[in-house]
């Protein structure tokens, strides 16, 4: 009876801790209270964070990695500044983020989707405007093949940035898109 008591407890603590909660760092944490932005952390994949990444394109807010999915997640937050004009227009933005981070090869293609509708609302990210981009990242950013941004925008709030970074896409990827959302009117999401 013993051994299957501690047997069950050593169970329950391995379980607890593939579904312990990823640790932000405490400036990421600010940019999300200050832009209205809730974080939803993955719990399968077995997602670790990164606390520090030196790259000379785009210094991350935030990273986390699944060695099983293969793919890394990284995060930029730019709460609203009303001195930076260029922060009412998102979608200059976010193309002058794509090309800065795009491979300069002759061959590459960066390609834009506008978010629908219903994907901007209440029932996934909460905002004002939208868009995805898939380019091959320079070399100076990531060494994966292929980079899905997410752009969102939220008047007054500010731009986030989500960087989904893989060598081959899987079903895994779909399932990573909602990571971050504005808060509902009344302080929360959904």
């Amino acid at each position: 009876v013993r051994s299957g008591v501690l047997l069950l407890l050593l169970l329950l603590l391995a379980n607890n801790k593939l579904l312990a909660q990823l640790r932000l760092p405490s400036d990421f944490v600010k940019s999300l209270d200050e832009m209205g932005l809730d974080f939803f952390q993955p719990l399968d994949g077995k997602y670790f964070s990164q606390t520090y990444l030196n790259n000379e394109l785009l210094k991350a807010d935030f990273i986390i990695r699944s060695r099983k999915e293969k793919l890394e997640i990284r995060y930029n937050l730019f709460p609203d500044d009303p001195a930076n004009e260029i922060d009412n227009l998102p979608h200059i933005r976010s193309i002058q983020m794509a090309t800065h981070l795009a491979s300069n090869d002759d061959d590459s293609i960066v390609t834009a989707v506008s978010l629908s509708d219903d994907d901007l609302g209440k029932a996934r990210f909460n905002a004002d405007w939208g868009k995805l981009f898939y380019f091959r990242p320079k070399i100076g950013f990531s060494i994966r093949e292929h980079c899905q941004m997410l752009a969102l925008y939220k008047e007054g709030q500010g731009m986030a940035f989500v960087f989904y970074l893989f060598d081959e896409a899987g079903e895994f990827l779909d399932n990573r898109l909602l990571s971050l959302a504005f808060y509902e009117e009344d302080g929360k999401s959904e």
